[in-house]
């Protein structure tokens, strides 16, 4: 005749398994609990074999199979009984990511993905501040970029970082450079178009490197639109800005975390795979998500001609339309173009709201 033995090491367990042969009604303050002793209790019911349970002290030294097995045990199932607040805290050891980002990559409340946030001993020094002001953005993917330079002085003689930042998506692209002129400017973006493929339009501001009729050569040759904001003014690279502040939090977050040595690339490499892969807005989606994945506009896109010079634009989108006119934004002019109905011609399928708007 064959004996189960089962060897625990909670004494909670050991006392409770052997009472549940005969009690009637389960009642725990939690329902987890209260579902796996009903269905420990149905195993027990259903099986064929008399068995034992017994219970031995945990994390002992002493030797033996029992103290072997146990050990056994504990390893084989640490990974599998994390909670999801385990993994997100473990989470935010290595990558450091924000508590909204904790709480839909893991789906834990709100209050516990701050609580892993203020008890890391680097993130709570770093406050975000809040920006003010509007940038263009563009309506796809690779429509405007933003570009600027930074310094990180931790890089040493790489301390010139370059960003690029997609308006659209808020996809993130930087590389560490031994200066800030065209030739470092040109190397960063066919750096960047390796990955993101060439843009339609840069925004920069009025720098040296962005100015040199060099640069100017080189978005010619790629078929780039390459505009500049105000001079001094920062505000109208806003998006490139808030970007820097943030990769440079990023950058501080991992290199004194030290859960690693590395050299400035894969400090900056580690970075960007944070905020581009890991950092997720309140719809769940990353900025790589929005990027190649980007969701269908709600706004009908339309080819239309200048009532003047009888030259098509587009595809834009429409803003406002009513029985008889429309008005779209021209992304070539950044404005929006008041226009008769009968210039403006689809170029995707309408929905009905639309088309009955439009008496189409």
């Amino acid at each position: 005749m064959f004996l189960l033995i089962y060897i625990l090491d909670s004494q909670y367990l050991a006392k409770a398994l052997p009472s549940l042969e005969t009690v009637a009604c389960i009642n725990t303050s939690k329902l987890e609990i209260q579902q796996l002793f009903i269905q420990v209790q149905n195993y027990i019911h259903a099986r064929s074999l008399p068995c034992f349970i017994g219970h031995i002290r945990a994390h002992t030294v002493l030797p033996g199979p029992l103290s072997l097995g146990n050990h056994l045990a504990d390893v084989s199932t640490k990974f599998i009984a994390l909670s999801k607040i385990d993994l997100a805290r473990q989470s935010h050891q290595l990558h450091h990511q924000s508590s909204r980002t904790l709480r839909y990559q893991f789906q834990i409340p709100r209050e516990a993905a701050r609580q892993i946030v203020k008890q890391c001993s680097t993130c709570p020094q770093f406050s975000s501040v809040p920006h003010y002001g509007i940038n263009p953005r563009g309506l796809l993917p690779n429509q405007l970029w933003q570009m600027d330079v930074t310094h990180v002085m931790e890089f040493g003689k790489q301390r010139y970082v370059h960003d690029v930042v997609d308006t659209f998506s808020g996809f993130i692209l930087a590389s560490a450079q031994t200066g800030e002129a065209t030739k470092h400017v040109i190397a960063h973006c066919i750096y960047c178009f390796s990955i993101l493929r060439v843009p339609q339009k840069i925004k920069t501001d009025n720098g040296s490197g962005y100015a040199s009729k060099a640069f100017k050569l080189f978005c010619q040759q790629m078929h780039i639109v390459h505009i500049t904001g105000i001079p001094y003014n920062p505000q109208g690279q806003g998006i490139v800005e808030r970007a820097h502040g943030t990769l440079k939090v990023q950058l501080l977050k991992i290199i004194k975390g030290e859960l690693y040595s590395s050299s400035p690339r894969n400090y900056l490499n580690h970075a960007i795979y944070i905020l581009n892969f890991l950092q997720i807005d309140k719809h769940g989606h990353s900025a790589a998500e929005r990027f190649w994945h980007p969701q269908g506009s709600p706004y009908t896109l339309v080819k239309w001609r200048d009532p003047l010079t009888g030259q098509w634009y587009g595809p834009d989108p429409i803003l406002i339309c009513a029985r008889g006119y429309v008005c779209v934004f021209s992304q070539e002019h950044d404005g929006a173009q008041w226009l008769p109905e009968r210039s403006v011609h689809h170029v995707d399928h309408p929905d009905k709201s639309t088309s009955n708007i439009m008496g189409q």
